[in-house]
């Protein structure tokens, strides 16, 4: 609830809740502007209004905004801080862009942050690169299951060290691979966070983290980075949890995501907890009252934006560093599919990730249809072909 005093009443304006709306409307005077929605309150019942405060503060939060604090907040500048130039060589088998070089640099100096820029820029190598100058090893990579094995493959490309992705015939021996010095990084999926690190829960549901107890190994990890961190936006669910488990007391924490905040400010209270960053910000409950008030549970965002960048977190939009992109980059991967059903499957997750990550509309996806019923053929008789299919699939 936002209440700011104009003239000689106070505008209140919150989220529809029949509760307030009721104890509000016992207030003598009030009347309902329905072309701004909004509550007008006359000065001279500020006390009734201050009485109503008071019993609904424990279910919502209240901001008291005068016209001339409002006024003083919008002057306001922040000022975003340019990134620190790399001043060490990066020891990667590729030359990163130049704003690469500032993120993994800005890396080196936070630990425990978030890389927010767009999709596309090279997060993961960004990642790979600080941890790697950072010597912080083993490295513990949390991710999608589709994505481990990208994961892999990218460790190989840009560094020396070696990758592996955990499965069930390493479940209880991967550790003495980091100890006889054969792997330095290790890649697991969310959903097998609880089979690879978890002993027991104490309880069966209602379930806290501290009802968790972990296998020592986590011990073993010196960082860890968590891809597609947004998935842990609500503290509720296991991954989260479990994610805020393993990274406790870690000094180097990476958190990944080109959508931190995907509804409102509190996606952002468990992610932030994870890298242990709540202090930064006053901790839970200034947090809250500060940049999740109001209507939209939403305020004061120029000043949170300028305090993520300062204590914990970067973002670049590819519009500002077009000088430093190269021309479009496509890259070709063929694949052999050996029956119909892992055909069928490979058809559904690809419309999906059409459908969610490109915005694909339906006469893409139609065209997408129309050419897989040509190359079902082609893809069982395993012909040379099946790159043809794979450029135009690159819709």
């Amino acid at each position: 609830m936002i209440i700011e005093l104009k003239g000689n009443v106070f505008e209140v304006t919150f989220k529809y809740k029949p509760t307030i709306v009721d104890r509000i409307r016992q207030i003598t005077g009030k009347r309902y502007d329905g072309s701004r929605k909004k509550w007008l309150i006359p000065v001279s019942s500020r006390v009734e209004l201050e009485k109503m405060v008071y019993q609904i503060r424990p279910f919502e939060n209240i901001q008291w905004v005068t016209g001339q604090q409002k006024q003083e907040e919008e002057e306001v500048v922040y000022n975003i801080p340019e990134l620190p130039e790399l001043d060490i060589p990066h020891l990667l088998k590729v030359n990163p862009y130049p704003y690469q070089l500032k993120g993994i640099a800005r890396g080196l100096q936070l630990k425990r942050f978030m890389n927010c820029d767009e999709p596309g820029l090279g997060k993961t190598l960004q990642s790979i690169a600080t941890i790697n100058l950072g010597n912080a090893f083993p490295c513990l990579v949390i991710c999608p299951s589709a994505l481990k094995v990208n994961w892999e493959r990218e460790w190989h490309k840009f560094t020396d060290k070696k990758a592996m992705v955990l499965t069930d015939k390493v479940r209880d021996t991967w550790t003495f691979f980091y100890q006889t010095g054969m792997y330095q990084v290790f890649i697991v999926n969310y959903e097998s966070l609880k089979k690879y690190f978890v002993q027991r829960i104490k309880k069966e549901s209602g379930w806290t983290l501290r009802d968790v107890e972990f296998r020592n190994s986590i011990q073993l990890f010196k960082s860890v980075i968590i891809d597609e961190s947004h998935r842990c936006k609500s503290s509720s669910t296991q991954q989260a949890k479990f994610c805020k488990g393993i990274c406790t007391g870690k000094e180097w924490v990476i958190e990944l995501t080109g959508t931190p905040v995907v509804n409102r400010p509190k996606d952002l209270i468990p992610q932030l907890a994870i890298l242990n960053r709540m202090e930064d910000f006053g901790g839970y409950k200034p947090f809250v009252n500060r940049y999740c008030s109001g209507q939209r549970e939403a305020s004061n965002l120029k000043e949170l934006n300028f305090n993520l960048w300062q204590y914990c977190m970067f973002r670049r939009e590819k519009s500002l560093v077009l000088t430093d992109l190269p021309d479009k980059i496509r890259q070709v991967n063929t694949c052999e599919i050996t029956n119909r059903k892992e055909y069928m499957d490979a058809e559904r997750d690809l419309i999906m990730y059409l459908q969610k990550y490109k915005d694909a509309d339906d006469d893409k996806i139609e065209r997408l249809c129309v050419v897989k019923s040509w190359y079902v053929s082609i893809f069982f008789g395993r012909s040379p072909h099946v790159e043809k299919y794979a450029m135009l699939l690159n819709l």
